[in-house]
């Protein structure tokens, strides 16, 4: 499987508009990367040979997740198609950018025992390829635990701009199913209290802004941090089959 089969590699531009300085403390990311972390610690599974487990996050970015998770005491890794300036100096190490998942050093591949597909799969016309090549090049990896952008009726010129070729929901999710690979386990929406804003927006025929902007001053962080608490906590409360503009899941090895 070659790179381009399903490149998903994002240019400098992209980079900029989407990844700016100082984004990982916007409530979307922050938020976002607290519920990973607490889904992640669920299912990592301690190793057969007493080694810390590892996770792989295949499109990193500039490693927003990568660093979060491993500042939690995770030995988590990244991977990207693109090359983007890394998070932060102390996270460089442990990402590898401009690289292919599947074409990582075997030794390093075998290590490793959880992919991460955040925000990954929408840019793919068809992901189970990607699944597939996961599959073949990570022995030891029983889970996937994924992101994607929710509800198709939420489609807008942001998802136009990010080069998405669909929102996830019930009618559609069921096409990441591989039953030879990795079959669909449980999923679920979250981010509900962003579908109705950006449900009227749709309905108005209101672009989204498409240009993220990080925190700046110190009130501004503050609201954040409350903002992304609020999501976190709205995640572990609220049904998780009411709509919402993200959905969480986790894709299982068929042994």
């Amino acid at each position: 499987m070659t790179q381009t089969a399903f490149s998903t590699a994002f240019n400098a531009e992209d980079f900029e508009d989407i990844y700016p300085e100082g984004i990982e403390r916007h409530y979307w990311n922050s938020a976002r990367n607290r519920i990973i972390s607490r889904a992640v610690r669920a299912r990592l599974m301690p190793t057969r040979n007493g080694q810390p487990p590892r996770v792989l996050d295949v499109g990193c970015g500039r490693g927003i997740v990568t660093a979060y998770l491993r500042s939690r005491g995770i030995d988590c890794w990244g991977c990207d198609l693109g090359v983007a300036p890394p998070v932060d100096a102390a996270t460089a190490p442990f990402l590898m950018p401009g690289a292919n998942a599947a074409d990582l050093p075997e030794e390093f591949r075998r290590s490793v025992n959880m992919v991460l597909l955040l925000d990954v799969l929408e840019h793919l016309e068809d992901p189970t390829q990607l699944i597939r090549s996961l599959y073949d090049a990570f022995p030891c990896v029983d889970t996937i635990l994924f992101t994607v952008p929710a509800r198709q009726e939420l489609f807008s010129n942001y998802d136009v701009r990010n080069r998405h070729f669909r929102r996830y929901d019930a009618s559609n999710i069921q096409g990441l199913d591989t039953p030879d690979c990795f079959t669909l386990g449980r999923w679920s929406y979250f981010f509900h209290a962003l579908y109705v804003p950006a449900r009227l927006m749709k309905m108005a025929g209101v672009d989204r802004q498409t240009e993220l902007k990080a925190p700046k001053s110190s009130l501004s962080r503050f609201a954040h941090i409350a903002v992304a608490t609020g999501f976190v906590i709205e995640e572990s409360v609220l049904p998780s089959a009411w709509p919402g503009s993200s959905i969480r899941g986790v894709l299982k090895r068929v042994h």
